[in-house]
């Protein structure tokens, strides 16, 4: 499985021609690692998280984000199916990845 860094790099790299969808793919880049650090956040929630959720604390928010991150690696795989040419079949348009998937366990 790719890592979210060459694949997000795969897909800018498809569509640099387009700068309208270079752009779009950044945004959405920025507002899903805003929307990662928010969820991270919303589910350790406490000021003090060391004293509140204890030594496991950096163990458990490095597997969330490794979790989120790979969801979102498939997301953006989902994009650059979008921007790759099907051979033989009639292309029509895809739906996008919804941000919601991140959500789904």
């Amino acid at each position: 499985m790719r890592s979210s860094t060459s694949t997000y790099r795969a897909l800018l790299a498809k569509v640099v021609s387009q700068p309208e969808a270079v752009a779009k793919i950044k945004a959405a880049e920025r507002a899903w690692v805003a929307c990662r650090d928010a969820y991270i956040e919303a589910t350790y929630p406490a000021k003090e998280k060391a004293t509140e959720y204890g030594s496991m604390y950096p163990l458990d928010v490095a597997l969330l984000r490794a979790k989120l991150t790979q969801r979102q690696v498939t997301a953006l795989e989902d994009i650059l199916q979008h921007y790759t040419p099907r051979r033989n079949v009639e292309q029509g348009p895809k739906m996008p990845s919804k941000c919601a998937s991140m959500w789904k366990s």
